[in-house]
């Protein structure tokens, strides 16, 4: 897993480079070009929105999904 930021994750030939395979964006949406989102499988890509970086927007409801995208299978609220 790599954490970045959203400056890294407008950049998909650095992540490409960096071997990333799956994308989980979480608030904020990338700004890819089409052709920047046709060379990736849309199935490798999650997006969280209506969740701010704010301390407030709760994202629980939305973690095993997260998890579940990244190959996780555990279930926070077990």
């Amino acid at each position: 897993m790599y954490l970045g930021n959203l400056c890294h994750a407008n950049n998909p030939e650095l992540l490409k480079k960096l071997g990333i395979h799956r994308i989980l964006s979480i608030g904020e949406m990338t700004s890819w070009t089409e052709t920047e989102r046709d060379d990736w499988n849309m199935s490798k890509i999650m997006s969280v929105v209506n969740i701010q970086d704010n301390g407030v927007d709760p994202i629980t409801n939305r973690l095993d999904a997260c998890l579940k995208f990244i190959g996780m299978h555990y279930s926070f609220f077990n």
